[in-house]
């Protein structure tokens, strides 16, 4: 038996949304020698040096389309969805719009949440397109997305004491120490991709029975002094063991320091021995591990060619030497045409992930899933409102009935964690 085609799947090959700018490129006319040199610092993931240029080169008067629709996508490169929606507006508010300018704003605004705002483009796509099914498709996708289901009506988030102004995300629990991911100041060196520090890793220390934490402190390991991103930390059952992931050491056949998994050690009371995970794929994005409750999986996700779209999910098997297997993708009922990521095995059995591909309320929302007896995987679920907003969820982490630690950036636009009761 097949699995179920998913809405979003006849709505992505309806609209056929790629990312903004590159469906468009084709269309405009070629790039100003200011524009080259932003694309030459994007391929090397300076997107906040990019950034600057081109906004420097907007305010000298350059408003090409090829500027705009290359800063549009730097933009979304850098989680600013909103900003990039608002440069493009200027070209469907004019007399003359052109069809595809007023789809793709249309397809931002819904992504955001934002229907209402987008209807009026829609409206005005059909007029220039009365035969073109596609907008259609988008009002069907919108509607779909306020019937989503809320499977935590009664819960209630409070702010994680140690958020910051910087991305404070990817939590995880062991022994009443909390681990996460930030990129708050205090690294030696400073992203090109955000302008900001290096991601690290960093820990507390929680009172059960209070509920209150310790100081944050960052994590004492060598691989985490800063001079790369290091991020998304789980430890195996017995405590003696975490995986992360961080920048190779050494660049892939594109020049890039591509983020890969790794594993240490503890030994005496100190976290040695960190060593690249084999069997992962050398060239492509893996990152983000995720170990079962049992050990024998590990959960990561990828961009390797075979992926469906952007990051897919995938798993190794952990044999019982500590070596191994291949990595195996999840499959169609799991990953879709855009990104599937951030895994998170829970003690439940179940297997929870943000994914942007699946029917959301807006962004990246989080679903569950789980495996079935005959090894497929079940239709993932939404976790519904109040879990998922029209902002970015990415991570939800239960620790205890009833209680759940997420990750979102719906106030203020960088990420923050969220403890979550019911």
């Amino acid at each position: 038996m097949k699995p179920p085609i998913h809405p979003i799947a006849l709505v992505l090959a309806a609209v056929a949304f790629v990312g903004f700018g590159e469906s468009l490129h084709a269309q405009t006319p070629k790039p100003t020698k200011v524009v080259k040199e932003a694309e030459r610092m994007a391929e090397g993931l300076q997107y906040v040096d990019a950034i600057r240029l081109l906004e420097l080169a907007m305010l000298e008067g350059d408003t090409s389309e090829a500027l705009i629709f290359d800063l549009a996508n730097y933009y979304k490169k850098t989680g600013n969805l909103r900003m990039a929606t608002s440069l493009c507006k200027p070209l469907v508010d004019k007399l003359r719009p052109r069809p595809w300018h007023l789809l793709e704003v249309s397809t931002m605004l819904i992504e955001q949440g934002r229907v209402k705002e987008a209807e009026p483009y829609l409206a005005r796509f059909e007029e220039l397109k009365p035969q073109d099914p596609r907008a259609g498709a988008l009002r069907n996708y919108a509607l779909s997305r306020r019937n989503i289901a809320r499977r935590y009506p009664n819960a209630r988030l409070d702010t994680f004491l140690h958020n910051t102004q910087a991305d404070d995300n990817f939590p995880f629990v062991h022994d009443d120490v909390v681990y996460w991911s930030s990129d708050r100041a205090g690294t030696r060196k400073i992203s090109g991709w955000t302008g900001r520090a290096m991601v690290g890793l960093y820990t507390t220390r929680l009172a059960a029975e209070s509920g209150t934490y310790g100081a944050a402190q960052r994590l004492d390991a060598r691989f985490n002094h800063g001079d790369a991103n290091t991020a998304s930390a789980c430890l195996r059952a017995d405590g003696q063991r975490i995986y992360y992931s961080a920048n190779a050491e050494r660049p892939n056949r594109h020049g890039e320091l591509n983020m890969q998994l790794y594993s240490a050690d503890q030994k005496g009371g100190e976290w040695r021995g960190s060593e690249r995970v084999p069997g992962q794929f050398d060239q492509a994005n893996c990152l983000h591990p995720a170990l079962s409750a049992d050990g024998e999986w590990l959960y990561f996700s990828s961009d390797a060619p075979e992926s469906r779209g952007g990051l897919d999910l995938y798993r190794m098997a952990v044999r019982a030497d500590g070596t191994f297997g291949r990595p195996e993708n999840l499959g169609a009922a799991v990953n879709t045409e855009r990104h599937d990521a951030f895994p998170v095995a829970g003690r439940d059995g179940k297997l929870y992930f943000a994914s942007q591909g699946h029917l959301g309320l807006g962004g990246f929302d989080l679903f569950e899933t789980y495996q079935l007896s005959d090894g497929t995987w079940a239709t993932p679920a939404n976790l519904g409102e109040p879990i998922n907003s029209q902002d970015d969820e990415t991570g939800w982490l239960p620790v205890r009935g009833g209680q759940a630690y997420l990750v979102s950036n719906r106030d203020g636009g960088d990420d923050d964690i969220y403890e979550v009761r019911w």
